[in-house]
Order: structure tokens, then C-alpha cells, then sequence
């Protein structure tokens, strides 16, 4: 991607959740939501890079560091939604996490008489498909990359997320602030870790 349409991209992906926390009633958790399910959904697509890199460049090394360097890019993106799920238990005290869950899936924005859970899925697989073959497939980007400099650079960006998810568990048990500071807190992380790591 340019430079330019990451940095669209990340003003988009932060000014939604703004809007919708201030003018629909969004809480932080169901905004974490939308973030956990691109989370999944790019790692599963950084998948299908590396291996696409493996089948093409056909080498041992490359084939170790894939398995390695995937076994860690997961377990750091599920240590993000665990981390996540703690910053939010301090944050919104006595959430039923389930609950929340449920309401997000079946929620229903406006006059549109759909449950977001049938829209948001498909919407974020296709919008990381397009990315993944316009700047991925078309570009034979398999031939030259190699699986290392692709996972490493989620890897920063996961760790990243998690020092802010922790960052977020101490502020919330000394000083418990509004959930609007937390957000603004998230939404500036997001942004720098998608304009340097994307």
C-alpha cells in the first residue's frame, strides 16, 4: 500500500469508532470487538502470504521460519485479545463478557433491519482479501519477500498492542478513568501501529 492509503485507512479505521462511541453508544468493548475480529482475520491472510512465500521459494530455511515465526505471531495475537479481556474487566467493572458478545453480534446500526454479526465478517474478509491480492498476488510480492520480514513486523506491532493492554490494566486499577480516555488511549496506539507496521 502507498503511504498515502495507509494513512487514510488508519484516520478511517479510528474516526468509526470515535463516531460510534460518542454518537451511537458504543461501549470500548464492543469497539475492541471490531479490532479483534480484523485482528483474527489478518493474521489469518499473513498465513496465506507465508505460505505462498514457502511454495514458491521452496527452501528449507524459509519453511522453519515459517512455522516459527507463525507459532509466535499467534500466540502474541491471542495474548492481545487475553490482555484485551483483562484491561476491560478493570475497566468496566462487572462486564459479562458472553453478554457483550451477543449484543455486538446481533446489534443493528440505524434503519438496517440486519444483525451486524451477518455483515461485519464478510465485510472484513473481503476488505483484507482485496488488500492481500491488489498488494500481495498482483504485485508477485512471493517471489522477493521473504516469511521473516512479513512476521516480523506483526510481531512488533502485537507486541506493541500488548504493552498497551497491560499499560491499560495498571492505569485502570490506580486511577480508573473515563472509558473515553481509554479509547482515545486505544485509537492512538491503533493508529501509530498502522501507519508504522503495516
Amino acid at each position: 500500500m502507498t503511504k498515502k492509503a495507509v494513512l487514510f485507512q488508519a484516520i478511517g479505521e479510528a474516526v468509526i469508532p470515535l463516531l460510534g462511541f460518542f454518537f451511537w453508544e458504543w461501549s470500548l468493548y464492543f469497539i475492541l470487538l471490531f479490532f479483534f475480529i480484523d485482528l483474527i482475520v489478518t493474521e489469518f491472510f499473513l498465513y496465506l502470504k507465508g505460505r505462498k512465500i514457502v511454495q514458491y521459494q521452496n527452501n528449507q530455511e524459509q519453511n522453519t521460519n515459517f512455522r516459527k515465526f507463525g507459532i509466535i505471531s499467534l500466540v502474541l495475537m491471542v495474548g492481545v485479545i487475553i490482555s484485551s479481556h483483562f484491561g476491560i474487566f478493570f475497566i468496566e467493572r462487572g462486564i459479562v463478557f458472553k453478554e457483550e458478545i451477543v449484543a455486538f453480534l446481533v446489534y443493528e446500526e440505524l434503519d438496517l433491519p440486519i444483525a451486524q454479526g451477518y455483515i461485519i465478517f464478510p465485510l472484513v474478509i473481503l476488505g483484507n482479501y482485496t488488500q492481500y491480492h491488489t498488494f500481495f498476488i498482483k504485485q508477485r510480492k512471493e517471489l522477493f519477500y521473504r516469511v521473516e520480514h512479513i512476521y516480523k513486523i506483526r510481531i512488533r506491532a502485537l507486541f506493541l498492542a500488548i504493552s498497551g493492554a497491560i499499560l491499560s490494566i495498571f492505569i485502570a486499577v490506580i486511577f480508573q478513568f473515563e472509558e473515553a480516555i481509554y479509547l482515545i488511549l486505544l485509537l492512538a496506539v491503533k493508529f501509530f501501529v498502522d501507519l508504522k507496521f503495516r
